[in-house]
């Protein structure tokens, strides 16, 4: 049986955007944004472990 995948939303964000899937991509967006501060850098490791 193949693993199901979930995503997790945020009270505070479906009640910001008033929906629930704007919420889920709004989190994703916050993520990448905390993960990838440098964009360049980010890049540059990206490239060198190919």
């Amino acid at each position: 049986m193949e693993s199901l995948k979930c995503a997790l939303i945020k009270e505070e964000l479906v009640e910001l955007t008033g929906d629930y899937k704007l919420s889920i991509v709004l989190n994703q967006l916050i993520y990448w944004t905390e993960f990838v501060r440098d964009f360049d850098s980010y890049m540059e490791e990206a490239s060198a472990s190919k």
